[in-house]
């Protein structure tokens, strides 16, 4: 079941963004982050037994259903239709915290349901520089798709974060999801 209207309505919420001359970067997921409960995933798939985030084909039906029904509503949204959006987020810190979160077919096919769903903008990883962005990454296609972008986030130091990443993506722009307040709490050390 899907719902989206009213405040779940995300068409209504870029639009907005375009009419406020904002450009808009989407994290599709299906993991988006930590910071909601089992990441945004369905609790339900738990109790099944569902190996989340791998290439499990019980877990790829259910990212399969529900990218085909969230980006036919997006796809339209894009820059080159005229629309804000100019990248889409694949996963989120896949390869950053875990490090058995190498399925590379997962990743695969993240990346090819979302080209058949019509998003044709860059793409993007966000993983932890220290994991040298090999985890997490969405390996080299047969179709020689490179507008897949390795990002990094951070909450600290963004500047060697941006100097590793050059290292590691010689010739692609430096993208860092910096965090700013995220993570800080009251009585801790600067």
């Amino acid at each position: 079941n899907f719902e989206m209207s009213a405040f779940l309505d995300i068409v209504n919420f870029v639009q907005i963004a375009r009419e406020e001359d904002l450009l808009v970067i989407v994290g599709i997921g299906p993991y988006i982050n930590a910071l909601v409960d089992f990441g945004g995933l369905p609790s339900y798939l738990i109790g099944e037994g569902v190996k989340v985030r791998t290439s499990d084909p019980r877990f790829l039906i259910r990212v399969d259903l529900f990218f085909g029904k969230l980006l036919p509503l997006l796809a339209p949204q894009q820059v080159h239709h005229g629309g804000p959006i100019i990248m889409f987020q694949l996963e989120n810190s896949y390869g950053s915290i875990n490090p058995v979160n190498t399925d590379t077919q997962y990743m695969a096919h993240l990346h090819r349901i979302v080209r058949q769903n019509g998003i044709s903008v860059l793409l993007t990883t966000c993983d932890s520089v220290a994991a040298s962005l090999t985890r997490g990454a969405v390996p080299q296609l047969e179709d020689n798709d490179v507008n897949v972008l390795q990002t990094t986030n951070s909450e600290t130091d963004a500047l060697a974060q941006i100097e590793t990443l050059k290292t590691l993506q010689p010739n692609k722009p430096a993208f860092i999801h910096f965090r700013t307040g995220l993570m800080d709490y009251l009585d801790w050390p600067a």
